[in-house]
């Protein structure tokens, strides 16, 4: 499953087909969610760093947990940021 912003979705939908596909015997199932995945209701999910400044992130773990109470299933959440934009980290302390 891929989720976008443009495309709404439900917490039920989602685990119907984790149900769908564990009848069918697979016991894995990949969703991929973007950043701005806002929650059911419409709300960004964000985190608040040390400076106090919010930046969008979490609604990985935010559907992980979600999805784990109504489907049962074990989740994991993998986060690839830079690593998957080809990008370097680069701590600049002035």
């Amino acid at each position: 499953m891929i989720l976008i912003p443009e495309i709404p979705y439900t917490i039920e939908s989602i685990c119907s087909k984790i149900r769908q596909r564990q009848d069918q015997g697979k016991n894995y199932c990949l969703i991929i969610v973007s950043e701005a995945v806002c929650s059911e209701e419409g709300e960004a999910i964000t985190n608040t760093n040390v400076l106090g400044q919010r930046r969008l992130g979490g609604i990985g773990q935010y559907l992980a947990d979600k999805i784990s109470l109504c489907s049962g299933a074990e989740t994991r959440v993998t986060v690839l940021g830079h690593t998957q934009r080809g990008g370097c980290l680069l701590l600049s302390i002035a």
